[in-house]
This record gives C-alpha cells, sequence and structure tokens, in this order.
C-alpha cells in the first residue's frame, strides 16, 4: 500500500496510509497528514492519486512544498524513493509496506537542520555554528569532501594564503556561481576580503548575513527567485538565485568572518546537507584562521622586540663612537687653536678609527638587513687565507698568539664573491686571536680542505677559553655579543648570512677550556639557482 514515512522531523517514524483518492499535509489537524510542524501551512500540500499513481500538489504554502530538494509549482508525478520536504519535515514516498527499522535508518541522527522563520526568505534551514561531529547521514562524498578541506588549510599559516585556498577549495566542492569570504576590517566591520567573481554588480544578502551572523548559525536560503518579496538591494542578483548559504567563521565564541556562496542553476541546488558540510568546513577554517591570526602576531610582536634590541644594541654601540669622535675631535680643535700640532698628531689616529668603526657598523648594518646575490668569481681560497694571514699577522704577533696556515696543497679554484668570504673570514679569524689575548702557547691556524666532490672547507681553530653552551646557542643570533660596548653583535649574523647567500654552511664546535673552531662549507661551483640569477 502506497504511504508516506516521516524521516526528518518532529514527527519522524510516523507512517500516513494513502488511503484515500486525496491526502491534505500540513499542521491543521484536519488534514489526514497532520504534522506537528510550524514551519509548513496549515494545509500545506496534498497527494492525490489519479488512475493508480500519485501526484504531489502545494497548495499555495508559504514557504513552498520540494521533491528532492527542487521545489514544485506544478502537479508531479512521485515514483517510490521521492521525498518530499515540507517546512522542516521530509517524508518518503513508498508503494510497498513500510518498514519501520529501515525508515529509521534513513533519518540522520545528530544535528538536524531546523526550519527558521526569516523575513523576505522563501525558506530557511538553519545550524549552530561550530561544526561539532558530521551527522552520521552524511554520505562517503560529504565526508571526502570535508576531509578535502581539511588537508588543504589545516598547515597554512600565512593568512591570505590560507584564505585564498579556503576559497579555492570551496569553489571545487560547491561550484558556486558566486562566492563571498568576509573578514572584519580594521574599524571591526564586516568587509569581503575574497569576492568571487571580482566583477559584475551582485552583494551579499544582508538580511541573510545578519541572520547568520547575530544567531551564530549556517543559513541554508532556497528557492529565492520565487519570492517576490526580495529586493535587489537585499540580495545577490535576486532574480536568478535559486539557493545560497552562508556560514558565519566562529572560534571560542567570537565570529572572525563569514563565508557564503549561491547558485542559480537548476541542476545544482543546495541539500540540507550542504548546509551541513559548509557547516564543519567553517568551524574547521574558523580554527585555521585563528591560529594564522595568532602566529602572524606572535611573528610581529617578535618583529617588534627584535627591532627594539637591535635599536638599543646599536644606539649604544654607536654612542660609544660618537663619543670617541667628539673627543677626539675636541681635542684636534684645541691644538689647532694653540699650534699644538703633536697634539693633532696623537689625537689623529683616533679620529680615523672611530670613523672606521661607524663605517663598519652601517655596512653590517646593510649586509644584514637585505638579501644579496654573491658577485661570484673564481679564486682560490688558499691564496684568500694567506691574504688574512698576512693581514692579521701584527695583530696577532702584538697579542702574543701564532697565526698559523695549515693549506691543502693543490686545492681547487672555486666560484665565490670574494669581498664577502673576505671580510668573513677576516672577521673570524680576528675574533679568534683576540680570544686568546694572555693566554700561554696561544695559537690560531687557517686551515683549508677538501670536503666533497662540490664542496670545500676552511675552519679557523683556535685554542683559546671556548665558548659556553649557553653562549653557543646564541653567537649567531643578530645584535648579540660578548664583547660588550666593544661589539655591534652582527659580525657573526653578517658572516653566517654571507656563507648561506653562497649555499654554504656556517658551523661551530667549541669546547669550554679547549678552544673554538669556525667551520665554512662553501660550494665550488654556485648552487643551479644562482647561476640562473646571475
Amino acid at each position: 500500500m502506497a504511504h508516506l514515512s516521516v524521516i526528518e522531523g518532529d514527527d519522524r517514524g510516523t507512517v500516513f496510509p494513502l488511503t484515500g483518492a486525496v491526502t491534505t499535509i500540513g499542521r491543521h489537524p484536519d488534514n489526514q497528514a497532520a504534522l506537528n510542524d510550524g514551519a509548513a501551512s496549515r494545509f500545506h500540500a496534498k497527494i492525490e492519486r489519479r488512475g493508480g499513481q500519485h501526484y504531489v500538489v502545494d497548495l499555495g504554502s508559504t514557504h513552498g512544498t520540494f521533491v528532492n530538494e527542487v521545489r514544485t509549482n506544478v502537479d508531479l508525478l512521485l515514483a517510490p524513493g521521492d521525498r518530499i520536504r515540507i517546512g522542516s519535515t521530509t517524508l518518503v514516498f513508498e508503494t510497498e509496506t513500510p518498514d519501520e527499522s529501515k525508515t529509521a535508518k534513513t533519518a540522520p541522527p545528530g544535528a538536524t537542520p531546523q526550519a527558521v522563520d526569516l523575513p523576505g526568505e522563501t525558506i530557511a534551514f538553519s545550524l549552530p555554528a561550530g561544526g561539532g561531529p558530521a551527522p552520521e547521514g552524511l554520505s562517503d562524498q560529504y565526508t571526502e569532501r570535508i576531509q578535502r578541506v581539511a588537508r588543504a588549510i589545516q598547515s597554512l599559516f600565512d593568512l591570505d594564503q590560507l584564505l585564498t585556498t579556503l576559497m579555492d577549495t570551496i569553489f571545487e566542492v560547491f561550484r558556486p556561481e558566486h562566492g563571498v569570504l568576509l573578514m572584519h576590517d580594521k574599524e571591526g566591520q564586516l568587509v569581503p576580503h575574497i569576492r568571487r567573481p571580482d566583477t559584475g554588480d551582485w552583494k551579499v544578502s544582508t538580511t541573510v548575513l545578519d541572520h547568520a551572523i547575530e544567531h551564530r548559525s549556517s543559513l541554508l536560503v532556497s528557492d529565492m527567485t520565487v519570492d517576490d518579496r526580495f529586493s535587489g538591494a537585499e540580495s545577490i542578483m535576486a532574480q536568478s538565485i535559486l539557493s545560497a548559504i552562508c556560514s558565519p567563521l566562529v572560534s571560542k565564541d567570537k565570529v572572525l568572518g563569514a563565508l557564503y556562496i549561491d547558485t542559480s542553476s537548476h541542476r545544482l541546488t543546495y541539500k540540507r546537507e550542504d548546509l551541513a558540510l559548509l557547516n564543519i568546513i567553517a568551524a574547521n577554517a574558523a580554527i585555521a584562521i585563528e591560529n594564522a591570526i595568532l602566529v602572524q602576531e606572535k611573528v610581529e610582536a617578535e618583529r617588534l622586540a627584535a627591532i627594539g634590541v637591535a635599536v638599543a644594541g646599536i644606539s649604544h654601540y654607536a654612542k660609544n663612537i660618537l663619543a670617541g669622535i667628539m673627543g677626539a675631535s675636541g681635542l684636534i680643535e684645541m691644538g689647532l687653536q694653540t699650534g699644538n700640532l703633536a697634539m693633532v698628531r696623537e689625537t689623529w689616529p683616533i679620529l680615523q678609527r672611530s670613523n672606521k668603526k661607524i663605517t663598519g657598523l652601517v655596512q653590517d648594518m646593510l649586509s644584514y638587513s637585505k638579501r644579496r646575490e654573491p658577485n661570484w668569481e673564481s679564486g682560490n681560497l688558499n691564496t684568500l687565507l694567506e691574504e688574512i694571514a698576512e693581514q692579521q699577522g701584527a695583530r696577532a704577533a702584538e697579542l702574543g698568539v701564532e697565526l698559523r696556515l695549515d693549506l691543502r696543497p693543490g686545492l681547487p679554484d672555486s666560484q665565490f664573491d670574494h669581498q664577502s668570504i673576505h671580510d668573513t673570514l677576516l672577521n673570524i679569524a680576528g675574533n679568534a686571536i683576540e680570544a686568546c689575548e694572555g693566554i700561554a702557547g696561544a695559537r690560531v691556524i687557517l686551515q683549508s680542505e677538501r670536503a666533497g666532490d662540490n664542496e670545500l672547507r676552511v675552519s679557523i681553530i683556535d685554542n683559546g677559553p671556548g665558548i659556553p653552551d649557553d653562549v653557543a646557542k646564541k653567537i649567531f643570533e643578530p645584535f648579540f655579543s660578548t664583547k660588550g660596548s666593544k661589539g655591534t653583535g652582527l659580525g657573526l649574523a653578517v658572516a653566517r648570512k654571507a656563507v648561506q647567500e653562497h649555499g654554504g654552511k656556517l658551523l661551530l664546535e667549541s669546547r669550554v677550556g679547549e678552544g673554538t673552531t669556525f667551520h665554512c662549507h662553501l660550494p665550488i661551483e654556485p648552487p643551479p639557482s644562482s647561476v640562473t640569477q646571475a
């Protein structure tokens, strides 16, 4: 016997037999199929039997009658298994004997979209924002879509990249005609962050958006085209939109933004399963967005903190240099006024050293602050180490340090930026010599060797006091210095950056009481990317 089985709504599990020629459906008790559904009209629809076949007829209901999620305005012939949606109730038309256990399984438990009264809309269904577990009734296809979106956004912490990827994936999954991702601006207003397509005169329905945000619920609005209460200012192309979904992005009870999609295709109207799907996606996206915002804020805080440390370090060092310049300038001026040229000659080197220091500080800041492509030239690292030994020889002898060369015979020529690598090795060698001051039998060795098919290694070895582990961990950080007011803390940071720009590595080995070794690994030939850029 033909019958209607309720699979969604307050009357779930109820079976209405279709025994007469006409069976009316609605919320009024006089209906043969009376529903406990406030969203249904008093006399909403009827089922007519004509010549052994059954037709569903809408009776001018407020919110419409839907068969298989498509609104019908004509007498529609029913086939076994067709789903009829009236208000928030879904009934299945069957011609066989009802099987209550089978019927119960078709109703997805968990979050069920509820009908809501939304002024200006034809029919709307709502789900509380925040996602929760996926309803058991969702098909494997919907579950796979949820997983696809989660995979796409879960590891992204750049906010713009995250939002772009989110919209890309939503368009792949839902294939909407229009889509908008709204975020709060600096004034706290929701504004479109991504709008697709970004051309044409269309906008989001403020009625739908305001309801979704105010109630923090995802909203499905169906058959917008048949309701003459729509106005152009209230909807996105109300003349042609069939269905739309709006989901607020809510995390920790805070609305971060909203997602909106719509379609005007009769072959693609959104169902309540799509509402549940976008609701879950919005919940996952809100968490990912909040994480990205937190990461962004942390990076910004660290950047500002680093700037503070940099300004403090640079200003302290620069102040000491300027004090030297001012003092020397005063003495030179005094010597010139009194004709004491001996004072001028004695003070002039102090002024020159101070000028050299301030020039070096500026150069280090420039070197560290921007990416620089090495000026690749052919040369030999043995020759470079010999130059450094010659330049540092007098200083080493002055401090009682033996400066020794240990060069690999036949070391092949290689490509490197002569000035950059020269300054790097000179700085490290100078640090090593100063670290050994006052130590009996102090020595610094400049060593070269081949470390691989396309790699050379320069090692600067000293038998000084060594570097404690807590200092070694921070030795390459910018503005970290063990020299107090004598250093900027940029030397080793700039040195490592220069080596890395060559595609190499600058490594540290040290033991307290035994000494320190810096290993500078450099390629023989430039990395392919550098050759292309050059």
